[in-house]
């Protein structure tokens, strides 16, 4: 059995991969992530911006598509 990452893959395809990010110059960096009831937000600033428009009952919530 092998052991799989939490992406799924095996020590072989997880080889390759960090072979195609050293080929192409690509690098991984961890992510912070902000939040807020059912949502996540990039910035700190976005998620109080929507928890004051919360607060304020200015804000909607979209139903189907636009």
């Amino acid at each position: 059995m092998s052991s799989r990452d939490a992406l799924g893959r095996d020590a072989s395809s997880r080889h390759l991969a960090r072979q195609d990010m050293e080929k192409y110059g690509i690098t991984c960096v961890p992510v912070l992530y902000f939040h807020y009831k059912d949502f996540k937000y990039s910035t700190l600033g976005d998620a109080i911006s929507q928890a004051r428009r919360d607060i304020r009952g200015d804000s909607f919530e979209r139903v189907g598509p636009r």
